[in-house]
């Protein structure tokens, strides 16, 4: 349905990896660190596991050599704990290299009784964890559009144009935070750091409102 279409390579790739058996100071917290070009962040999951993830600048299709944990923890060197800690204590054959890629919106995704959801219909970039989320929503709504309507068509229809939007969005909006991320220019990643550290100066309450319509999701 979506035809011959080229992949859309963000630039970048990711390696992921977790570690059992290591306690960080706030186990509650997902944290994220940026440099030029490079990003890594790590979050607990379960007793004692923790899960993370290295993002670099890369053109698509370059490999490790043998050893991508001696390679990590090169590029990451000098950047704060855990971070060599993990990277230390993942084995190397446990450590999954993905390069980035994502698909352009598209605005169709019904054809006759054929209908498209989840990354089938979106495939976005991680940047902004909605993935999986957006998938379940279509799921959801598909399911509704079939109980509420009187035929298929209608369904799909329904679902469509209730989807569409709202997926399209995290598919964008993910590719650009992903760029944001990795800048290299040094004045443009000023005036982004510049402008991240203004929205400590927003009321919490506003931002909260502001992200809800992320987060919140009905039918």
């Amino acid at each position: 349905m979506r035809g011959d279409e080229a992949l859309r390579h963000s630039g970048q790739t990711s390696w992921r990896g977790l570690v059992a058996g290591l306690e960080i100071d706030e186990p509650h917290r997902v944290r994220e660190s940026w440099g030029p070009g490079t990003r890594f962040g790590f979050v607990p999951v379960g007793v004692n596991h923790v899960y993370w993830f290295a993002v670099a600048n890369a053109p698509a299709g370059e490999r490790d050599e043998a050893d991508p944990c001696r390679e990590l923890r090169v590029r990451f060197a000098g950047w704060h704990p855990p971070i060599d800690q993990l990277l230390a204590d993942t084995p190397r054959e446990q450590i999954i290299r993905t390069d980035i890629f994502d698909r352009p919106p598209i605005n169709c995704w019904v054809d006759g009784r054929t209908v498209l959801l989840g990354d089938a219909a979106h495939p976005m970039t991680p940047n902004m964890g909605m993935g999986a989320c957006q998938a379940i929503e279509d799921a959801v709504v598909l399911a509704d559009a079939l109980a509420r309507e009187p035929s298929v068509d209608a369904a799909l229809a329904r679902y469509q144009t209730r989807r569409i939007s709202r997926a399209n969005s995290f598919v964008t909006r993910s590719f650009r935070f992903g760029q944001l991320a990795h800048l290299r220019i040094a004045p443009l990643r000023w005036l982004r750091d510049r402008a991240l550290r203004s929205f400590r100066l927003v009321p919490s309450r506003l931002v909260s409102r502001v992200t809800a319509r992320d987060f919140e999701f009905q039918l």
